[in-house]
């Protein structure tokens, strides 16, 4: 629409006044606590406003926000922040003074450049040199103007909290029935890892951490810890979000061209194309004729990497290499055709090269011709799965940009698009294809991989159809998975599908969608989503549908899908995580209680934030300070705790998100650390040490549990949850306890929490006790990061106290106690935002690693228990491990009782042998009168009175002596490995043979 018309003279007049400049919006205290009631981990300002139960020895962090159109003169003078912490009865307490300085007893840092989206800023981490008072509300005053002089908003310029009390007594105790009932868990926590990023394992050098993770599996009791992985993203093209070069680049169709340039004309608008790059990796034979490609009346789609239009051919000159399309509604200059940057070097540790997305003509209607391209997949997957043997999370996520219906890279430096697909049954094949690949390169093996659809899709970043579409796009892929199963003649009813991975905001409602969709039987009340099988109710897939897939067609009325997981991504505190995951589950028994009955609800993204923020805070929880292992541990003990009222909520599997880049120890949310050495001073980096976090201690810890489980209930200790579980097995009881405050993210709480435990039901009669602790200050390498100088490389020497306290060291040595009536007290010591494991084996006095009552030679260190014979005594302790009837020389016999018969005989008894050296043991027994050994004082004259006798008791063979006169009697063993003493030394006469 056209203006008004006005008088050119009052144009004239606003043309000569001068523009007034714009005023600069005011600085602003960032408050983000909470996004849809979710209290985020590491929040700004911390300590958040509101916050009670706030540890004394908190720091503080602040960050101070204008918007980016204020410009360079809008922009924070950082020398005017000032900050002042004022308690609710007492003096205003300077912290942060005019000019970037802290005041006496302050010290901290500046974040200088804050990027916060649409805004920038200024960020201010404060340390007190002493804690706070306890139980005290505090107020923090904040000044700041910007470079313009316009002074921070008075209305959100400070903000409250309140320390906690302090805990007389910081003990908490529990009575433990290790006989009382345990759930059987099905799936394990964070049993393996998400890696968003495809082939880079090599590239971010992840090899010595897979050796270590492992080293780790092989050592545990259970081996679910380090067995899983999801690498992300699998149908991705061209660069991942442009910054390395390992998306997987699976498919293109032969017709593909990239376009060299756009040209209106009179009608019509003519594209010039070439060949693509990549194109010998898919076998496309170069200079193909476009005609044998496009045809007048086809519809295609011209797209570069941020748009695209669909139009339909009018004409092709193969000659010309142009093809004429109805006319495109962008300038032909706005189509970015190439632009710096966009062809970068190889990356020798990643197979081939792409360049960045182009632009491109692409079929629509016909869709083209797949072609395909394994070596990116292979090179990962054989490292992953081949050498590590780890079970894969094949994860179907975003549409290869040349099978989608908007055919743009979901980031311009790449990646798929978030449309759906183009064609059904050319997906359906893709999906196929891929799942064929698979079956062929790892065999039965395929069958145990998880097989996911979708990736957050409740986000309108990673999925632009709607819901129905979504839904068609999951029983399409779910089918092609089983009927590539089916073709390769494996039993598909075991595949395991399902996934959706919905982000944890709005996921759970998400889900519950999904869910009716899914379900054979429940209809949506509210009757907005589609309910039929899409696969079950298109006939293109008629004689295309999985036996699985049918028999739901067929007896719910083309309703139902296969699902055998959901997941859902939590990047929040455990409390809140565990509570969607709880939610998820109760939703789908009250949808369909039968058909949900083992619907596994897992987590294939997770860990206490996406990745760290600005406050030191925030990395500190990725250094080991202990934070994450805690919450871990309390992710585990509330779903333990509810699988304890219903063990139909036991079946969940979890995995970390891992960025595999943490080089220097720069606190990345990852579970090694990667320090770049130089090993010879020259100044130039010779390798990559690898040093494990406090997290993957906690791991190997969870290793050592069995998967039945117990929870512990939680107890409170003004803001610190103190809770635990256990595990039980006929060889160990493992207890894991933990204190958790989280709203310590630095871990500065200096609480020891003492933990008392009644224990009853404990199965051995001598019982070994061993004790690890995983926190800021064992098994972490935390402070030696703190003590770290930050610099691009080290030296061996550099990292040697790194190295030292990177590994899971027992905290004490092993404990062995009676255990009478199987009742035993325990105290142990837990630091807040740390974890403590007891384990309760049987007493193994040899230290082989077996029990003594399980032991075939408890006093001989044979971890093997080799045992020939049979007979139950390992071959270190048995004299003769070819014969079951004899394991060792006779020992001294005991017990030796003569006694007269009624008949008058004597009779001779003695604790058999045959138990403690084996059923062949025959017996000796020498004597003479009781005279003669007064009169000689000694056994010399003894004489034999039989020879290799059998079990007690034995009448005497001599005649019993006269009235008032007496014999004495000595006996002895043997058998085919030796003689036995006929008593202590001195006393063993030779008169038997």
């Amino acid at each position: 629409m056209r203006p008004p018309h006005r008088p050119a003279v009052l144009l004239l007049a606003l043309l000569a006044a001068p523009l007034p400049l714009r005023a600069s919006e005011p600085p602003h205290l960032a408050f983000d606590g909470a996004v849809f009631g979710r209290e985020r981990v590491n929040p700004r300002p911390r300590p958040y406003d509101g916050w009670v139960d706030v540890t004394p020895r908190t720091t503080i962090y602040f960050e101070i926000l204008v918007p980016d159109a204020n410009g360079p003169g809008g922009a924070i003078d950082p020398d005017t922040i000032t900050a002042t912490l004022v308690p609710a009865a007492g003096e205003p307490v300077p912290m942060v003074t005019a000019g970037q300085s802290f005041a006496p007893g302050f010290s901290g840092t500046f974040v200088h450049g804050v990027d916060d989206g649409d805004e920038n800023g200024e960020g201010v981490y404060v340390v007190p040199d002493n804690p706070l008072e306890a139980g005290v509300t505090y107020r923090v005053d904040v000044t700041a103007s910007t470079y313009d002089g316009v002074p921070i908003d008075p209305g959100a310029d400070s903000w409250t909290f309140t320390t906690r009390a302090a805990i007389a007594s910081p003990t908490v105790s529990w009575t433990v029935d290790l006989s009382d009932p345990t759930v059987s868990w099905d799936g394990w926590f964070f049993a393996g890892l998400l890696k968003p990023n495809f082939d880079t394992s090599r590239l971010f050098d992840q090899l010595e951490s897979y050796d270590l993770m492992a080293a780790a599996r092989d050592a545990a009791r259970n081996r679910s810890i380090w067995s899983l992985q999801r690498d992300w993203p699998l149908t991705s093209d061209y660069w991942h979000n442009g910054v390395f070069d390992g998306n997987p680049n699976p498919v293109r169709e032969m017709e593909t061209r990239r376009v060299t340039s756009v040209m209106s004309v009179p009608g019509g608008t003519v594209v010039a194309v070439t060949d693509l790059p990549e194109g010998p990796l898919y076998g496309i034979p170069p200079g193909r004729p476009l005609s044998a490609d496009f045809h007048a009346g086809d519809v295609v789609t011209v797209a570069d990497r941020e748009k695209f239009e669909a139009a339909q051919v009018l004409a092709v000159d193969d000659a010309a290499g142009t093809v004429t399309l109805s006319p495109l509604s962008t300038p032909d200059s706005a189509w970015i055709i190439d632009y710096p940057g966009s062809r970068p070097p190889d990356l020798p540790e990643t197979p081939d090269n792409f360049t960045k997305p182009l632009c491109y003509l692409r079929k629509l209607y016909p869709a083209g011709t797949p072609v395909y391209y394994w070596r990116r997949i292979d090179d990962e997957w054989d490292i992953v799965h081949g050498t590590y043997g780890r079970r894969l999370e094949v994860n179907f996520n975003y549409i290869p940009l040349d099978l989608s219906r908007e055919p743009v890279p979901a980031h311009p430096g790449g990646h798929g698009s978030v449309a759906p697909p183009k064609d059904d049954l050319e997906w359906h094949e893709f999906v196929r294809q891929i799942t064929f690949h698979l079956i062929d390169r790892y065999g039965a093996a395929a069958a145990d991989f998880l097989w996911s659809f979708g990736n957050e899709n409740n986000y309108g970043l990673f999925w632009s159809g709607t819901k129905d579409e979504f839904y068609k796009y999951y029983d399409l892929t779910v089918n092609a998975v089983l009927t590539a199963f089916e073709e390769r003649g494996l039993d598909a009813s075991k595949v395991r599908v399902g996934g959706l991975e919905a982000g944890g905001l709005g996921g759970v409602g998400w889900l519950r969608d999904a869910l009716y969709h899914m379900s054979p039987e429940a209809d949506k009340p509210e009757g907005d989503i589609a309910e039929q099988n899409f696969a079950c109710a298109d006939p293109l897939f008629d004689g295309r549908r999985a036996a699985r897939v049918q028999e739901l067609c067929d007896a719910h009325g083309g309703k139902g899908s296969p699902v055998d997981f959901v997941s859902i991504h939590e990047y929040v505190h455990a409390d809140q995580a565990t509570a969607d995951i709880i939610r998820v589950r109760e939703d789908s028994l009250a949808i369909d209680p039968a058909y949900f009955d083992r619907l596994a609800v897992d987590s294939f993204e997770a860990t206490p934030d996406w990745i760290p923020r600005n406050d030191p805070a925030s990395a500190a929880i990725y250094l080991g300070d202990g934070f994450f292992p805690a919450w871990c541990a309390d992710w585990m003990q509330r779903l333990v705790e509810r699988a304890g009222t219903d063990p139909r909520f036991a079946h969940h599997e979890s995995v970390l998100t891992v960025w595999p880049f943490d080089y220097n120890g720069r606190g990345q949310t990852s579970v090694t650390a990667l320090m770049r050495t130089d090993t010879d001073g020259d100044g130039t980096e010779d390798a990559i040490t690898t040093v494990k976090k406090a997290i993957f201690n906690h791991i190997e810890l969870l290793g050592r549990m069995s998967r039945d489980l117990a929870a512990l209930p939680a107890r409170d200790l003004s803001g610190i949850r103190v809770a635990g579980v256990r595990s039980a097995s006929p060889d160990a009881h493992v207890l894991l306890l933990y204190a958790h405050d989280r709203h310590d993210t630095e871990s500065r709480d200096t609480t020891t929490v003492t933990a008392r435990l009644s224990v009853s039901g404990v199965p051995w009669p001598r019982t070994a006790v061993r004790r690890w602790r995983v926190d800021r200050d064992h098994s972490s390498p935390y402070r030696a990061f703190q003590a770290l100088p930050r610099k691009d490389l080290y030296t061996p020497d550099e990292l040697a106290d790194l190295l030292a306290a990177d590994d899971l060291e027992e905290d004490g040595t092993v404990r062995t106690v009676d255990t009478p009536g199987g009742s035993l007290d325990l105290t142990a010591p837990i630091a807040v935002n740390g974890v403590t494991v007891l384990e309760l084996t049987e007493s193994d006095a040899d230290g082989d690693g077996i029990g003594d009552t399980a032991d075939n030679c408890p006093a001989l260190a044979n971890p093997d228990q080799i045992d020939a014979d049979g007979d139950g005594h390992g071959a270190v302790c048995d004299c003769d491990d070819a014969s079951p009837d004899v394991w060792s020389v006779p020992g001294e016999v005991a017990g030796l009782t003569l006694a007269r018969r009624t008949g008058g005989e004597v009779e001779l008894d003695w604790v058999s042998q045959r138990d403690a050296a084996g059923p062949s043991t025959r017996y000796d027994v020498a004597g003479g009168p009781l005279g003669d050994l007064r009169a000689s004082g000694g056994f010399g004259a003894a004489s034999c009175v039989t020879d290799d006798a059998g079990e007690p008791p034995l009448v005497d063979p001599e005649n019993p002596p006269p009235a008032g006169e007496g014999v004495y009697r000595l006996v002895r063993g043997q058998n085919g490995c030796g003689t036995g003493p006929f008593g202590p030394p001195g006393i063993d006469p030779a008169a038997c043979p």
